[in-house]
């Protein structure tokens, strides 16, 4: 494992640190990959570090939604103040329509990125889509599914940002 910390900030005699722990194998792929390139890298940077430059005023979450993992950068003037992973993310939804609509994953995947979402869809936690996303319409079914799983992710997302205002 390789271990790496930076402070965060410091006041009053009291300061926060951020501690980031990695696989030496797979740092050391990665580096050894870089190298064939013929690029040393003189940091290597956390996700949550480079999403956090898109936070430009006040305190922002940056959400970056991935296949398997969703990851949240809590910024303040583009400085990373937290950072949270919930390992939930687009192929649960992908799995959800299929299941809802008895079909393969893959085919699951071309539906749901091109899926038509109605203005004003409702959703169980309080969301709607306020700018109708246009695609292809489909079986309520699948819109249904799609809803529940973005619903769910939206759960999971809130309680991190909640764990970090505490």
């Amino acid at each position: 494992m390789v271990l790496e910390s930076a402070l965060v900030d410091s006041e009053r005699g009291q300061s926060r640190t951020r501690v980031i722990i990695a696989k030496k194998d797979a740092m050391g792929d990665i580096l050894a990959l870089l190298r064939g390139a013929n690029a040393e890298p003189g940091r290597i940077v956390l996700d949550a570090e480079a999403l956090a430059s898109y936070a430009t005023h006040g305190v922002q979450a940056v959400v970056d939604i991935g296949h398997e993992r969703t990851l949240l950068a809590v910024s303040q003037g583009g400085q990373l103040l937290a950072a949270r992973l919930v390992s939930m993310a687009g192929h649960a939804q992908t799995v959800a329509i299929a299941d809802a609509c008895s079909i393969p994953e893959a085919d699951a995947e071309t539906l749901k990125h091109g899926m038509e979402i109605p203005e004003g869809s409702p959703s169980g936690v309080g969301w709607s889509d306020a700018e109708p996303t246009h695609g292809n319409a489909v079986e309520p079914g699948a819109q249904r599914a799609l809803l529940m799983a973005v619903d769910e992710l939206i759960v999971e997302v809130r309680a991190r940002l909640l764990a970090v205002e505490d």
